[in-house]
């Protein structure tokens, strides 16, 4: 099986490598050693667009696929593991809460 990445892809690969180095890799030993969650972390995510990367646009997220969520993980957790658990949680725990809800109500309007 040959898998290979699409230019469209790549280059999200590479914004968030560049996202992650710059703003995550210099305190990544020092998040690794604590229990509190990196609040300050999460909101530069938000703000990269980084979370919610899987919901779609219409719902408030950013219409990704699965794949862009991965790749968004992958580089993060290369830069700081502890920031990948926040990207994680940003993006297929969302997934999973989105699913629960729906089988149980229908969504707003629909």
């Amino acid at each position: 099986m040959e898998f290979t990445l699409s230019e469209e892809q790549k280059t999200f690969q590479d914004s968030v490598r560049a996202f992650a180095r710059r703003e995550l890799e210099a305190d990544a030993v020092k998040r690794a050693h604590t229990d509190e969650f990196p609040r300050e972390v999460a909101q530069k995510m938000a703000h990269a667009s980084l979370l919610g990367i899987t919901i779609p646009e219409a719902d408030g997220g950013q219409g990704g696929t699965l794949m862009d969520a991965v790749l968004a993980i992958e580089q993060v957790a290369l830069a700081c593991p502890r920031s990948a658990d926040v990207i994680q949680e940003g993006n297929f725990g969302a997934i999973i809460f989105d699913r629960r809800f729906s089988q149980r109500s229908p969504r707003p309007g629909a």
